[in-house]
């Protein structure tokens, strides 16, 4: 019987171990800059692509503001916060035509 609790314990500790890899969304259009052209309420983002609030800590991304883009990033967790953008970090970015 003791057996058999330890294995369940450890089974469970073992699946709260495991996490799963941050979905990725892709989003395509013009990369704004937070500004009159791309603001929200909640004033998270230095950039984005409406709906989506964009930052990224390995890509600058102030060459590609105001051109058409497709971006693939992960949610940053934490948000939305109530009612707003979704954040995303990017990890990838390229040109549209």
């Amino acid at each position: 019987m003791t057996g058999r609790i330890f294995a369940l314990l450890l089974a469970g500790v073992l699946t709260l171990g495991c996490s799963e890899e941050p979905k990725e969304i892709a989003v395509e259009g013009i990369l704004l800059k937070a500004s009159d052209e791309f603001a929200t309420t909640y004033q998270y983002g230095p950039y984005g692509i409406t709906p989506y609030a964009l930052r990224s800590q390995t890509i600058d991304l102030e060459p590609w503001v105001n051109q058409q883009v497709r971006v693939v990033g992960t949610p940053i967790e934490g948000y939305p916060l109530s009612g707003g953008p979704e954040y995303l970090e990017v990890v990838s970015i390229e040109a549209k035509p």
